[in-house]
């Protein structure tokens, strides 16, 4: 496996130029345009998982043509304004060691083909308190119970589903599984902006936003020693339906914990949650090419503000200025014990951590 940079530009220089109606002079201006392209990969390991980084950014700005009739002219003059394209590392940092191990458990947790579509000895478990919640609290505090419910509703569909996935598993294919880990935009405050001030006025407002996509993937793959294999058809479909509902034995471990008072608090600022849903081996199964991918953009919108504007230049095309991230980054669940998290706590999650205790303090 060797690493490999490859870069690719395809920047192109445009000239202009402005008359001016003292005398017979006239001025040239300059602009680049284009797309640069910086990729970090590696060539050979097709079958292992594999670092990727790549950075693409997009600089296209508008020309102004056309004459006030007093002697002031342009000829595809470059507009003044030439803001470069923001970069998304702003606002989407890095990834450090601490989160990409988190991330890991959680792609694990969400992709493991142990984890049950509705977990009944959980439900089971709520059910005692679902009068006091109903009268005490209102149908808000249900919604959970009302979700396990509905999905119980599509059982039949879920029961196929794993039956389908084991029978894969069973002629030793590898199970590929994606799970979404968010979708966050990050706005700045709109500015006002000096277009273009040579000869006329252009003026606008620009405006940055940011957006990234996070998602995870995993392969899992039975193990040499399963006893899978061995299981005829009638087999299989039992399983398949004990592994819908989550009654397994490591369910119930999981189900202790959730039923467990305050154990909502530490899954608040922790990942034991995840680690033990990770953990699951109801179906013996091992894990490969964990990967964490992330797709962040960068966009600069630029608006012109036709009020305050000089009405005479014709303005050729638009600004079109962005700077796109995409990221593959191997990952692996390398530490035994939970690692604290601290999330934002605004007014609303203070209010929702205020009524889970409420809730918990009546059991």
């Amino acid at each position: 496996m060797v690493a490999r940079n490859r870069t690719r530009n395809t920047l192109n220089q445009i000239i202009g130029t402005y008359t001016s109606n003292i005398g017979p002079t006239t001025f040239q201006r300059s602009m680049t345009i284009g797309e640069q392209e910086v990729c970090d990969d590696h060539v050979g390991n097709r079958t292992g998982a594999n670092l990727l980084q790549l950075s693409r950014s997009f600089k296209y700005y508008p020309t102004l043509s056309g004459s006030d009739g007093n002697g002031r002219s342009y000829n595809q003059c470059p507009i003044g304004y030439q803001p470069g394209p923001p970069d998304p590392r702003q606002k989407f940092p890095a990834y450090t060691n601490a989160q990409k191990n988190e991330l890991a458990w959680k792609i694990l947790a969400e992709t493991n083909p142990s984890i049950p579509h509705v977990s009944i000895p959980q439900v089971i478990g709520e059910m005692k308190d679902l009068p006091g919640l109903v009268k005490g609290y209102g149908r808000w505090c249900v919604k959970p119970m009302i979700g396990d419910i509905t999905k119980m509703m599509d059982f039949t569909n879920a029961v196929n589903q794993r039956l389908a996935e084991l029978r894969h598993l069973r002629d030793g294919k590898a199970l590929k599984r994606r799970v979404q880990l968010g979708v966050t935009e990050l706005n700045n405050a709109v500015t006002n902006t000096i277009l273009h001030s040579e000869g006329s006025i252009l003026n606008g407002t620009r405006h940055e936003t940011f957006t990234a996509k996070v998602w995870g993937s995993a392969e899992w793959i039975l193990d040499p020693n399963s006893y899978i294999p061995e299981l005829d058809s009638r087999g299989l479909e039992s399983l398949a339906r004990r592994l819908a509902l989550g009654l397994t034995s490591h369910e119930a471990l999981a189900t202790a914990w959730e039923l467990t008072p305050w154990s909502w608090f530490v899954d608040w600022f922790s990942n034991v949650g995840d680690m033990i849903a990770a953990t699951n081996n109801s179906i013996p199964c091992t894990f490969r090419r964990l990967c964490l991918m992330r797709h962040s953009v960068g966009v600069n919108t630029v608006k012109l503000n036709p009020a305050t504007s000089s009405s005479w230049p014709i303005i050729n095309g638009w600004y079109s200025v962005n700077h796109v991230r995409k990221e593959r980054h191997p990952v692996f669940p390398v530490l035994p014990v939970p690692v604290p998290t601290l999330p934002i706590i605004d007014s609303g999650k203070w209010s929702i951590l205020a009524a889970l205790a409420t809730l918990r303090a009546l059991r």
